[in-house]
This record gives C-alpha cells, sequence and structure tokens, in this order.
C-alpha cells in the first residue's frame, strides 16, 4: 500500500474513532456500568461486533463507487423505493438532529459541574456550536486536519484521565452484576458504536478501494473499541453504583450527566477534574464536527441546495438544545434505540439477506431478531409499556465509601 494511501487510511480510521468517541463514551459508563462490569464488558463487545459487521455490509454497496456524490438518502431511494427513503431518510434525521442535541447538551452538562456560578445555557451552547459549526461547515479536508488535532488532545485528556483515576479502583465492585439491566443499556452502546453517517464520506476519499475501506473501519472501530472497554474498567472500579452523595452511576443516570462528572467529583482532584473536562470536551467536540460535516453532506444530497444543508444541519439543532439543555442521556437513548437501530442495524441486516452470499445469510437473519428485539425494548420503555430498572437495591451502599 502506497505511503500516501496509508496516510488516507489512518486519517480516515482516526476519523471513523472521532465520531465513536463523544456523547456515546461519556454516555456509555454510566448506562452500562449500572449492570456490572462482567455484563457491561460482554454487552459492550457484543454490540461493537455487530456495529462493524453493519457498517462493513453498508461501506459494500455498489452506489457509492457509481456515484462520487451519492450518500445515504441515495442508498435508501434505491433499495427501499420511494416511501421506504423518506421513512429512512426521517429515521436518520432522528439520528443526526438527535446527536447534535445530545452534544450541545453534554457540554452544558459539563460546563455546569465545573463552574462555582450558575451561567446561562445559551453562553455555553453557541460558542461551542460556532466553533464546532464553523470547522464542519468548511468541508472534508478542513475537517480531518482538524479532527486529526482534536483527536490527539483527546487522547493525551484520555490517557491522563486512566492514568490518574486507575489507582483508585477498587476490585470489589466488579462482583456486582445486574444482568436484567443488560437489555435496556444496548441503545446507548450501539450509539457509541456508530459511525455510519460518515461512511459514505470514506468511501469517497479512499476512492472506493475496498480494502483501504475495510481497513479503514476495522481500524477505527478498534481503537474505539479498546477506548471504551479501558474506560469502561476504569468507570465501574472508581465509581459506586449507588449510596448517599451525588458521585454515583445511578445519581448521574437519573440527572442526565456524563459520566466525567461524578468521577472528577469522587477523585476530587483539580489535575484529574482538569483532565476531565478536557477529554470531555475533545471528545464532544471530534464527534460533533465529524457529525456535523456528515448531516451537511446528508442534507445536500437530500436537497441538492448547498447553502440550505447547512442551515438546516445547524440551526433546528441548536434551537432545541436551547430550549432542552440538560436532554443529554435521553437524547442519547432515544437516538440509540430507535433511529441507528433501525438504520445501521435492521436495514444492513437486510441488506445482507438480499445480497450476501449463502453462508453469510443466516448472520443476516441474526442480526435483524437481535436488532428487532432491542427496538421493540425501546420502544416499549419510551411509550412507558415496559419499564427496567437498575437493581442498586442489591449493591450494599456501605461499601461504596
Amino acid at each position: 500500500m502506497a505511503s500516501g494511501k496509508q496516510n488516507s487510511v489512518l486519517s480516515m480510521s482516526l476519523i471513523i474513532t472521532g465520531n465513536m468517541i463523544g456523547a456515546g463514551i461519556l454516555a456509555t459508563p454510566v448506562i452500562i456500568g449500572l449492570s456490572g462490569l462482567v455484563p457491561a464488558l460482554m454487552g459492550t463487545i457484543a454490540t461493537w461486533f455487530l456495529m462493524t459487521i453493519s457498517a462493513l455490509i453498508i461501506s459494500n454497496q455498489k452506489i457509492f463507487s457509481e456515484d462520487n456524490t451519492s450518500d445515504l438518502p441515495a442508498l435508501y431511494h434505491k433499495e427501499l423505493g420511494a416511501w421506504g427513503r423518506w421513512i429512512a431518510v426521517a429515521a436518520n434525521m432522528l439520528i443526526l438532529y438527535g446527536m447534535l442535541i445530545a452534544y450541545l447538551s453534554g457540554v452544558n452538562g459539563i460546563a455546569a459541574s465545573v463552574t462555582a456560578h450558575s451561567i446561562p445555557s445559551w453562553l455555553v451552547i453557541v460558542p461551542f456550536f460556532l466553533l464546532a459549526g464553523s470547522i464542519s461547515i468548511f468541508g472534508t479536508s478542513v475537517m480531518t486536519k482538524g479532527n486529526n488535532l482534536f483527536m490527539a488532545l483527546l487522547w493525551v485528556g484520555f490517557l491522563a484521565m486512566i492514568i490518574m483515576a486507575s489507582p483508585r479502583v477498587d476490585l470489589t465492585r466488579f462482583s456486582y452484576m445486574d444482568w436484567p439491566f443488560l437489555p435496556s443499556t444496548v441503545p446507548v452502546v450501539i450509539t457509541a458504536f456508530c459511525f455510519h453517517q460518515v461512511i459514505p464520506m470514506v468511501c469517497h476519499s479512499l476512492q472506493n478501494d475496498k480494502k483501504s475501506i475495510h481497513s479503514a473501519i476495522l481500524i477505527g472501530s478498534s481503537l474505539g473499541l479498546a477506548m471504551n472497554l479501558a474506560w469502561i474498567v476504569v468507570v465501574t472500579g472508581v465509581v459506586p453504583v449507588g449510596g448517599s452523595g451525588t458521585a454515583t452511576l445511578v445519581y448521574a443516570f437519573e440527572k442526565n450527566l456524563p459520566v466525567t462528572i461524578p468521577l472528577a467529583q469522587l477523585i476530587a482532584s483539580p489535575w484529574l477534574t482538569t483532565a476531565a473536562l478536557f477529554f470531555a470536551s475533545m471528545a464532544i467536540l471530534t464527534s460533533y464536527i465529524t457529525l456535523g460535516t456528515a448531516t451537511i453532506n446528508f442534507l445536500k444530497d437530500l436537497t441538492e441546495k448547498p447553502r440550505l444543508s447547512i442551515f438546516l444541519a445547524f440551526l433546528p439543532p441548536l434551537a432545541a438544545a436551547l430550549v432542552y439543555p440538560d436532554i443529554f442521556l435521553r437524547a442519547i437513548n432515544i437516538v440509540g434505540g430507535i433511529g441507528l437501530d433501525l438504520l445501521f442495524g435492521i436495514f444492513p441486516a437486510y441488506l445482507l439477506l438480499r445480497y450476501g452470499m449463502k453462508g453469510t445469510r443466516w448472520f443476516g437473519r441474526l442480526m435483524m431478531i437481535a436488532f428487532f428485539i432491542v427496538l421493540i425494548l425501546e420502544i416499549g420503555q419510551e411509550c412507558g409499556v415496559l419499564s427496567i430498572r437498575p437493581g442498586v437495591e442489591s449493591w450494599n451502599p456501605l461499601t461504596d465509601y
């Protein structure tokens, strides 16, 4: 592989990782950590595997090599027809807008946790929006350069936080397990491993070379998996599930807070607080930039009006975040359990069943069943028909302090 192609694969891999390491990694330990370490690790690996396979399925579609400007709406139209296309478009807009809202809400939550005085949410959200949105608007080349820099900074913050928090890991916390709660955590984990909106951009940037595209997907998603696993181990070992006070997973779950907040409160180190703030900010910034670019490209393919696509990409999520600044975990849960599950779980399974070789179609059926179960559980919970709560009563709060 030529040096230039290697650099391109690496850049696209980092874009994929950057798209994964955002609101998802800040939310995953809060949600899946409530099921305990062993269920969390098994659920995370299984979800990563299914989401990576679904990404490879989408990247193999011929439409991206037939048209260098095609994006996901064109794929939906080709495979699902006019009505199916608009259903898929609506689901994808739920994903794109929901995640952009979650990023803006997450920034507000982080800022609120580290400031001694209450400040209006718009004073936090608007400056972040202007910075991240501006980088996204200037296109893939500028976004790639900015993403590489921000990813390097993100790794610095992540490693610093892991190193400082690891000595506080309590191995006795790893014995806690709540398997019945695990199924309700999958939507958030799906969000942590979703980078599928940038697949058309990756295909076009790598000139539709399948080997390079697959390498970028596998490298990028594997880096995201490694970071998520290390993060889950540290968080579940340091932050108690329940108990008194605000530095617990249950409190963060109930208040829609990123996991860096209870972690920083519990350890109470100015260095760790700084690292947590830095990591969380970089995680959200890298994801917002890549997803913002993907949203513009998606709307450009949909409307064929570049300037209009920019306004449609950013103004509705900004307005929603200003109205609902504390919707972080709720937005991620709905996006993962409904939008992502439909488009990047069930839809790729359908493509595998339709176009896959005979030896692979059984896996398409397995994927279809798995993602349908997640969809039914999420709709049931959102409609109030089903309620799955963490069994924190089985955890003795006296052991947490």
